[in-house]
């Protein structure tokens, strides 16, 4: 029975490595190869429907345009997108949603511009970027230039509307 615990025991402090040992996938991260990026018009359906994804790479930079579909009477929200082609890093978002209308620029800080489309009226605000990550729209272009293979797991960080 003894043997039994310590197996049981040491089972469970080896998995708690196993996740400890998760890669965290950050942007330059050696294991992206941004070779393999296609360029193209491209559509999806996971937990948005994501009417239009479209990548082109030019002038060292990636750039995402995607438009997002809602039932009922919910606008499109229409993205673009600017990264660092080698990194991946976020460089630049706007973003619309038919009531408003988003800048942001990266860097340490994550400067946005929101403007509200009905009145004109506008706003500034300015959160310090304390962990790097990738822009959320980026996330399925992540994925698919990680190596992955049976097995493989990581932790993708992503900066989200919600700045």
């Amino acid at each position: 029975m003894t043997i039994l615990r310590l197996l049981f025991a040491f089972a469970a402090f080896a998995s708690g490595l196993n996740c400890a040992a998760q890669a965290k996938i950050l942007p330059g991260d050696k294991s992206l190869n941004t070779s393999v990026i296609k360029q193209g018009n491209f559509s999806m359906d996971y937990f948005e429907n994501v009417k239009a994804y479209k990548v082109e790479v030019k002038d060292g930079k990636v750039f995402v345009t995607r438009t997002v579909s809602y039932t009922g009477n919910i606008p499109d929200l229409k993205e673009e997108l600017q990264a660092d082609a080698a990194t991946l890093k976020p460089i630049s978002r706007i973003f619309s949603n038919g009531k408003q209308k988003t800048s942001v620029a990266f860097g340490a800080w994550a400067a946005s511009e929101v403007l509200d489309i009905k009145t004109g009226k506008k706003s500034n605000v300015t959160t310090a970027v304390t962990n790097e990550a990738f822009d959320y729209a980026l996330h399925p272009l992540v994925i698919s230039i990680l190596p992955l293979k049976s097995g493989y797991k990581a932790i993708i960080p992503v900066i989200t509307n919600d700045l």
